[in-house]
């Protein structure tokens, strides 16, 4: 049996490649299959065809030319075309009780979802490429071919619709507002990344370069030639030196029992940069990082700003009578006067320069003199300061 069936697969194979009747032959007999199963003519099944063909090329056209208003009309009059297409189609399959509605909620889903994708070829035509056009196909397939269909996608659908519509209409009716809020948004996002790149310098410093220093005297380097180690009697290192590992990543050399290390030492300008390079003994370094051998220096960081130190504010209080009472430049002085009579208290005040001001509660800074006129208090209460010093004489009632 299995043998009979493995003939008669190679004998369709072959009958496919060679004669063309029996290709036609073949073609006759699915399409009188699909017009029995789907009830429609040869005609409609033609029409459908050419239908999808011209549908797919306008598309592909839509999306390598990435014109709004061309891709919006191809969108538009491949989701007319399909719906005229599927309407006979539709309808035969209600009446024979296939379907449950002329348009089924699949048909629905998938015209709704064609909708959305050319709602997005308009707004930003250049967001769709024939390559991610035909990614997503794809993937399309691949979610088709899923058997637990993912519902969610349908569900948020309208609430992204809805959100692109209210952003492009904040857009396009408050421009200033759109642009200064990307902006603004932006900003924040160079800032973090600013950061995070500041971050991998110093990351990337510690990685690139590894240093050794001396654990001991050392008077015998050497070099290699022929992939032999000549001793160099003519570098004498001393113990704390600080030299450079030549490539970190490389193994420890073993050589006739003996483990070495490349280093590099400086040249006569004192950087490592084209320094003499040399072999020594492994256990002879201990290596250090670029931070161990120049650590950072917090004062050269920006300090923190200074918090400006206010001078406390000196109180005097004064009965009835006359006073002298100095200022040192600079001073606040806090004047609390007790009248000797009830109502309103009289206060009177002077100096030979009247180089200070005064302010009462309530009111700024003024400069006094002779021609100053104080408010009338029942307990006058003013601050007296100066910037050059002064002996003020206060009278008070």
């Amino acid at each position: 049996m299995v043998a009979m069936f493995v003939i008669v697969v190679i004998a369709i194979v072959v009958g496919l490649i060679i004669s063309p009747s029996f290709r036609n032959g073949v073609v006759k007999l699915v399409t009188d299959i699909v017009t029995i199963i789907f009830g429609v003519s040869r005609v409609y099944a033609i029409v459908a065809g050419a239908a999808i063909i011209l549908s797919l090329i306008l598309l592909i056209i839509a999306l390598s030319v990435q014109n709004y208003v061309f891709s919006g009309f191809v969108f538009l009059f491949a989701c007319a075309l399909f719906m005229i297409v599927w309407l006979p189609l539709g309808v035969v399959l209600r009446l024979f009780k296939v379907n449950s509605a002329v348009v089924p909620v699949g048909v629905r889903s998938f015209f709704a979802w064609v909708a959305f994708v050319a709602f997005l070829a308009i707004i930003s035509p250049g967001l769709f490429s024939l390559k991610a056009t035909l990614a997503a196909a794809v993937l399309a397939i691949f979610f088709l071919a899923i058997p637990s269909r993912i519902k969610v996608l349908e569900k948020i659908l309208m609430p992204l619709v809805v959100i692109m519509v209210l952003v492009i209409g904040w857009q396009h009716f408050f421009p200033e507002d759109f642009r200064s809020s990307v902006r603004y948004a932006q900003s924040w996002s160079k800032r973090v990344n600013s950061s995070k790149d500041r971050g991998s310098i110093g990351n990337e410093t510690e990685a690139a370069t590894s240093y050794a220093q001396l654990l001991k005297d050392v008077d015998v380097l050497y070099v290699k030639s022929n992939l032999l180690l000549d001793s160099d009697t003519s570098r004498h290192l001393k113990r704390g030196d600080v030299v450079r590992l030549v490539d970190h990543k490389d193994a420890v050399t073993v050589y006739e029992g003996q483990g070495f290390v490349e280093i590099q030492l400086k040249n006569a300008q004192g950087t490592y940069f084209k320094g003499p390079k040399y072999w020594i003994e492994a256990e002879f370094v201990q290596i250090a990082s670029p931070r161990d051998i120049v650590a950072e220096d917090e004062s050269l960081l920006p300090s923190a700003p200074l918090t400006q130190v206010v001078s406390p504010v000196r109180t005097v209080s004064f009965g009835a009578g006359t006073y002298v009472l100095p200022i040192q430049a600079g001073e606040t002085v806090r004047l609390i006067t007790t009248p000797s009579k009830d109502g309103c208290g009289l206060l009177s005040m002077a100096s030979p320069t009247f180089s200070y001001q005064f302010k009462f509660d309530g009111s700024s800074w003024q400069n006094d003199g002779p021609n100053a006129i104080y408010p009338y208090m029942r307990n006058p209460t003013c601050l007296l300061r100066s910037q050059s010093g002064d002996v003020i004489t206060i009278t008070v009632l």
